[in-house]
């Protein structure tokens, strides 16, 4: 049944893994056919206008290109990959809200606030950007002791404002401990779980585990 309320752990792949990488791709333009970070001649105008928001951090810029772009691009980022892989499954409906449960950072708010832009751009509402306190990697203990545990219980609260039936999580970006607490939070609410890997074709749904598969 598609979902209507998307929650979205979000990471800085956007940044560290893509969009840092614009230059190096538009002058090295020779990928593979069907290599999802490939520069065609159709895109490439697009591109090297992302590139020049990215480089004067003109956010909405960033967006707007980023939104001229295939959703399944890989310079859109995992977030909005998985996004539009659950659309394209059946998962969720093309309009569906999204919230990104991001990092207490700079880079975890730019990035969340990019891809709201960017989602609300194409048509999802709401498109929010939800921070989470704590959660950062310069303070092991604080990530530990509060910013997980604020990511679970924002997360319930989501959850218990729109009802399970109408949520799942989608627990592609972020810190890995980040998929083990939103994994935590969908056994316990009942709400689908789904993950993209860079190499995978499609968004799976990953299963809760239950006891006699724990016993063997």
């Amino acid at each position: 049944m598609p979902r209507p309320i998307l929650l979205c752990t979000v990471g800085t792949s956007l940044f560290d893994s893509n969009l840092k990488r614009l230059r190096q791709a538009l002058a090295e333009p020779d990928a593979p056919p069907g290599d999802r970070a490939r520069v065609t001649a159709a895109i490439r105008p697009t591109v090297e206008a992302l590139a020049d928001a990215y480089d004067t951090r003109d956010w909405d810029a960033v967006a707007g290109r980023m939104r001229d772009l295939p959703a399944d691009h890989r310079f859109c980022g995992a977030e909005a990959n998985s996004v539009a892989g659950l659309v394209a499954g059946g998962y969720a409906p093309p309009d569906a809200g999204v919230f990104l449960f991001h990092s207490d950072t700079d880079d975890g708010r730019h990035i969340a606030g990019v891809l709201a832009r960017y989602f609300r751009a194409r048509g999802h509402a709401p498109a929010e950007a939800v921070a989470i306190p704590d959660l950062q990697d310069a303070d092991p203990e604080r990530f530990r002791t509060h910013g997980l545990r604020n990511l679970a219980e924002l997360l319930a609260a989501k959850v218990r404002e729109h009802g399970p039936v109408a949520c799942a999580i989608n627990a592609t970006g972020g810190y890995k401990a980040q998929v083990m607490v939103a994994a935590q939070v969908a056994l316990a609410l009942g709400v689908p779980l789904h993950y993209l890997h860079e190499r995978f074709g499609t968004v799976i749904e990953i299963p809760p585990a239950t006891s006699a598969d724990l016993a063997g």
